[in-house]
């Protein structure tokens, strides 16, 4: 039981949190008693029936692409004759995989991949504790490609 009102609660300030509420209430089921307002700051305690509960508010920042870029490092890469596509599927999900613990709530990056009929290049680099920019960066130069950003979108496309 203990388990279950846990669990409750914690979706409950979750829904909180993203909803940027100050306090918040609960409504017991099939009643029509209502319990609050409680605060929904740090170290707030909810009590309900015995059990008590410490309110811990996590803020998360979400960071700028340039932050991303930088602060999201991929521990290994080794693509050999790899067809560019596929590098961008890896970097796409490293970019969610390595994604900073600040990012939790904001993992990954747009990449999109814009070959404009040409045909698909490959690559081929090895790398250790490579930051994804750094790693675009090497894509771009070995397939003599170009990044361009566009808001909160890459795209890998040929040069002009």
């Amino acid at each position: 039981m203990r388990t279950k009102i846990t669990l409750a609660v914690g979706a409950l300030l979750l829904a909180v949190a993203l909803s940027r509420a100050d306090s918040f209430y609960l409504k017991e089921d099939g009643t029509d008693r209502v319990h609050g307002p409680f605060p929904f700051e740090n170290g707030a305690k909810v009590r309900l029936g015995e059990a008590t509960f410490t309110v811990v508010r996590k803020v998360t920042v979400k960071m700028t692409l340039p932050q991303k870029l930088r602060s999201t490092i991929i521990p290994k890469l080794d693509f050999r004759d790899a067809g560019i596509g596929d590098v961008v599927d890896f970097l796409r999900q490293a970019s969610i995989d390595y994604s900073p613990p600040a990012e939790e709530m904001h993992k990954g990056v747009n990449l999109i991949l814009l070959l404009k009929g040409r045909p698909e290049p490959k690559v081929t680099f090895q790398a250790h504790e490579i930051s994804l920019g750094d790693a675009l960066e090497a894509v771009v130069s070995v397939t003599e490609m170009t990044k361009r950003i566009d808001a909160n979108v890459i795209y890998i496309e040929p040069q002009e």
